[in-house]
């Protein structure tokens, strides 16, 4: 995840920590220190991290009362929930695409190197990618073809369905290299690579 984002330690000056290494410190600080309030070792167990808890907790009810009805609410709180996250992301390009260095970074997405093409491990990556995407073999297209009705066209559905995912994941690339570019353009640290 560090080389993808254009922050690698020791990335700038030889021996010296960078703007870049001081950013990456401090995320990992506070991940480490305030998310997850990690223990010194496993001979020290902690304690249950407060906020964390009571985001599970909320979740679960959430589930729950989405389940205590049967289908019918399952169905009512999709209508709910479902476009969320494309609401959510929504809000992230619009930050995105207004940040300095947003730019760059989404020319960097749209600059592939395609002698990396000829790679195996870069298609072994983009078809695990796909696999993910539409969730194949994880029961959420049996589960979507069980609540359409018969006379439904399957090809038709299918090709939704894959270019929905291509069109939301293209989306979310240029979301993601908006915010990329704009670190690199705060840190001075390299462009993220496109491969």
């Amino acid at each position: 995840a560090e080389a993808s984002s254009g922050l690698q330690p020791g990335s700038g000056e030889a021996g010296g920590e960078t703007e870049a290494d001081a950013a990456l410190a401090a995320v990992r600080s506070f991940w480490r220190e305030e998310v997850l309030q990690v223990s010194s070792g496993v001979d020290e167990t902690g304690g249950l991290v407060g906020p964390l808890c009571g985001w599970y907790a909320l979740v679960w009810a959430v589930v729950c009362l989405g389940a205590c009805d049967g289908a019918s609410s399952i169905g009512a709180l999709n209508k709910l929930l479902m476009p969320m996250p494309f609401a959510v992301l929504a809000a992230f390009f619009a930050r995105a695409v207004t940040l300095p260095g947003a730019g760059a970074g989404i020319r960097t997405l749209f600059s592939p190197d395609f002698a990396a093409i000829r790679s195996p491990s870069i298609w072994v990556a983009a078809v695990s990618q796909l696999f993910f995407g539409v969730s194949a073999g994880l029961g959420t297209l049996t589960t979507y073809a069980s609540f359409s009705p018969p006379s439904t066209p399957v090809g038709r559905s299918a090709i939704i369905v894959s270019l929905s995912n291509s069109a939301f994941s293209l989306f979310a690339g240029v979301t993601v290299f908006g915010f990329l570019g704009f670190i690199s353009h705060t840190t001075g640290a390299a462009a993220p690579p496109s491969a």
